[in-house]
């Protein structure tokens, strides 16, 4: 696999800005536990938020020389109107980040163009013209895993005719561990920080309805993805940052 890349840098004269790792993951905002402290033996277990479920995936990617790409973040609708909108969202589409949906909030061959169109090449762009190279005759390698949608023909027909320039090279079996970098080591530290910022969340959330004279026993907590969907976005920029 190392041969390979190094075999296209070569040939191509690809600097290391330009040879990208990407991963998609599910992100689970509410960190769940089946642990409780009601009384053993209890025929009903409360559970804030258990029914709802409030995951999206995020697409991360990263240059060899270690720079990350924007995200791109898929939320589960079928609309638009599931997106976020406010300051924090602002911010990131300035920063290049892309918010999309779909009926599952998973990645589709939809999604998956988009990112190419809003986030990959855009970036390749703008390192081609940081470093004076013509993005018309330069290239760039796109390390990606060995999914049924990046394999398939149309997604590689679109790659093909619509960005050339951009060299699929898929992750070869048993090779996840050395060179799916977002894989092994960008997803656990990054849902970890978000966790962590959810948790600080809440726990604010409980001082202020305290500080305020509500009853500890009657707290209320913000756990639906509709009730969240405003502090998503400072979620996950903190872990990117």
């Amino acid at each position: 696999m190392a041969f390979r890349v190094a075999a296209l840098c070569s040939m191509h004269s690809i600097l290391d800005y330009l040879v990208v790792n990407f991963d998609q993951t599910g992100v689970h905002l509410k960190p769940f536990s089946e642990r409780t402290y009601e009384v053993k033996g209890a025929k009903q277990v409360l559970s804030l938020g258990k029914e709802d479920k409030c995951q999206f995936t995020v697409l991360g990617s990263v240059a060899v020389n270690g720079v990350l790409l924007p995200l791109q973040v898929v939320f589960q609708r079928k609309t638009g109107q599931v997106l976020p909108k406010n300051a924090a969202v602002v911010i990131a589409a300035s920063e290049g980040w892309h918010l999309t949906h779909s009926a599952n909030h998973w990645s589709t061959q939809e999604t998956m163009r988009s990112f190419v169109q809003k986030v990959l090449h855009p970036y390749f762009e703008g390192k081609c013209f940081d470093l004076g190279l013509n993005p018309l005759t330069w290239r760039m390698i796109w390390l990606i895993d060995y999914w049924s949608v990046h394999i398939s023909a149309e997604f590689r027909g679109f790659m093909k005719e619509n960005f050339p320039h951009i060299l699929l090279l898929f992750v070869l079996a048993n090779c996840t561990s050395k060179v799916q970098v977002m894989d092994v080591v960008f997803q656990r530290p990054f849902k970890h920080v978000i966790h962590q910022l959810y948790n600080q969340f809440q726990v604010a959330e409980i001082a202020k309805q305290i500080k305020a004279g509500v009853d500890p026993s009657t707290v209320k907590l913000q756990t639906t993805a509709a009730q969240l969907k405003g502090e998503v976005m400072g979620f996950l920029r903190g872990a990117w940052l």
